[in-house]
């Protein structure tokens, strides 16, 4: 009985970690041909003009109220989702990748979390940095390096430090990655069962 408990605890635990979209909240939807993936995210977001590319990269502001030189406004968040092929520029394991990330930022904390996906929750390794983008203030960036199958995949959130918001974005990422999954051509084959 107490076994049959932790496994009920557990389920709805899980249940209560995958953000939903308020229904308040019309969604655009976008689709990675070449890295085989698909997001949903907020139509109040756009597209970065400057990275349209087959990798999701939204910010919260029009690219009207880009600031020349640093790009993301006060108030302002940007989010990208890339794949591992996208972004390891060469790197062969998942340390390497990070440790070029941040090679040039100050890490603040780098922790395991769980992620919820849109096919369950799996384990992540987050990093939180700031970069100096002087003659401003100092950005502050959420990163999740993640699995989802056999496809790594890179969330980074990026806001200016003392952002009262910045919780706010962070929800945005988490519901945006809960939306991820992979196109039917990218999806693993299920294997055949044995004959009986």
């Amino acid at each position: 009985m107490a076994s049959f408990i932790r496994r009920l605890i557990f389920a709805a635990a899980l249940l209560t970690v995958i953000p939903l979209w308020p229904a308040s909240i019309s969604l655009k939807t976008f689709t990675s041909q070449s890295e085989g993936y698909i997001v949903e995210y907020p139509d109040t977001w756009y597209r970065n003009p400057s990275r349209l590319s087959d990798t999701l990269d939204v910010q919260n502001f029009p690219p009207s109220k880009a600031v020349h030189g640093l790009h993301i406004p006060g108030g302002g968040a940007e989010i990208e989702i890339a794949s591992w092929r996208t972004a390891r520029n060469g790197r062969s394991t998942v340390e390497e990748w990070i440790k070029g990330d941040t090679a040039h930022q100050k890490v603040l904390a780098k922790r395991e979390i769980n992620v919820s996906l849109f096919s369950g929750v799996t384990r992540a390794i987050e990093v939180r940095e700031e970069a100096d983008v002087s003659p401003g203030p100092l950005e502050e960036a959420v990163i999740w390096y993640f699995a989802l199958q056999d496809k790594w995949f890179e969330a980074q959130l990026v806001y200016w430090r003392g952002d009262p918001n910045a919780e706010k974005y962070l929800q945005t990422m988490r519901q945006i990655v809960s939306s991820l999954r992979l196109t039917p051509s990218r999806e693993q084959p299920k294997r055949p069962e044995r004959a009986r």
